[in-house]
């Protein structure tokens, strides 16, 4: 019998609760477990509420891991109904974070990429990319630092300066950070048209609350979300703006638990039956929810094993855009012990 590496993420997909799988999407979602072998860990993306089901999938790499090598192909792929400006742009840049020398001067960032799950080509297709440099996320770096990392990133992944209303835009949000909020990841979301996305993690629900008054950020769409009762439920906060025409206009809020409650189901179960109770998302999905959340990844009895391979919801997503609002769950899954199987 031919020995075979076992998919991770088919083995993860397959304990992804059926209400989070969308028909339409099915024949994208396997093209893409067939594809990314490898991957150890990653985050299934999936729109919460009645009538919303899409799903998406984000996984990240270091560009000195050796998988690397396996990864630009498949980006260069599923990059193929980009702009060919943008693809080529695309594919200069992750030639160069290959060289030690390119990943020294950005401060050799950790990069997440993000897949949609075309319904119509039954393709995945890469839909954006997040950097985030620990370098730069340390209250010791300065506007000037961050402004400049944006800029030089933007300039290396799409071949043009970054726009004027952008530049300033930026200033204008790092300039009114409180001072225990940091900036920690950027985004450029191909699918918005080569948006910039700037992410803000605020460890308090204060400081979260200041930053939304200092930047006019438009509110009413955010339900009870900072009401005690709900706002305890969450450990740390990130601010996630998009820059350009849509600033204001669209701008999300990441809900993370505290790693102690990333096995509690009663916690989680808070979480759901709040979404439920104001119709964010529907009973089925808040079941599914819990189901990734408590039930364990069944792969095997050793208990090194079984720490390695786990799944746990990550976060909620609210994201406030035209007055109203939509919430999308993350689950993340990593199995970093798999063995071969028989075909």
């Amino acid at each position: 019998m031919a020995q075979t590496p076992l998919s991770v993420l088919r083995y993860a997909c397959h304990y992804l609760p059926e209400v989070f799988k969308p028909a339409q999407q099915l024949t994208a979602l396997y093209h893409l477990t067939d594809s990314l072998l490898w991957v150890p860990s990653g985050i299934f993306e999936c729109e919460l509420g009645k009538n919303r089901c899409e799903l998406a999938f984000a996984a990240g790499v270091i560009p000195s891991e050796p998988v690397w090598t396996l990864l630009q192909p498949f980006l260069l792929r599923t990059s193929q109904a980009l702009p060919d400006t943008v693809r080529g742009h695309l594919n200069d840049f992750l030639n160069q974070v290959q060289n030690p020398d390119f990943l020294k001067a950005i401060h050799g960032p950790s990069l997440w990429f993000e897949w949609a799950l075309a319904a119509e080509s039954g393709l995945p297709l890469l839909d954006g990319l997040y950097l985030k440099s620990d370098h730069l996320d340390h209250p010791q770096y300065a506007q000037q630092d961050w402004h400049n990392f944006v800029t030089e990133m933007y300039l290396a992944l799409t071949g043009r300066p970054c726009p004027p209303l952008e530049k300033a835009q930026l200033d204008t949000v790092l300039g009114l950070l409180p001072e225990s909020v940091q900036a920690s990841y950027l985004g450029l979301m191909f699918a918005r048209n080569n948006t910039l996305k700037l992410c803000l993690t605020c460890p308090e629900l204060d400081s979260l609350k200041t930053l939304i008054a200092r930047l006019e950020l438009p509110t009413e769409a955010m339900f009870g979300l900072f009401d005690k009762q709900v706002a305890m439920l969450g450990d740390f906060w990130v601010l996630n703006l998009d820059l350009g025409p849509r600033f204001r206009k669209r701008w999300g809020l990441e809900a993370y638990l505290h790693p102690s409650y990333k096995q509690d189901g009663e916690i989680v179960r808070n979480w759901t039956y709040w979404l439920n109770a104001l119709s964010l998302c529907t009973p089925e999905q808040a079941e599914g929810i819990r189901q990734w959340q408590t039930e364990p990844l069944p792969y095997d009895q050793d208990p090194a094993v079984r720490k390695a391979n786990y799944k746990c919801l990550n976060h909620f997503k609210f994201i406030s855009e035209a007055g109203e609002l939509s919430v999308k769950a993350y689950l993340y899954f990593a199995c970093r012990y798999l063995r071969t199987v028989s075909r």
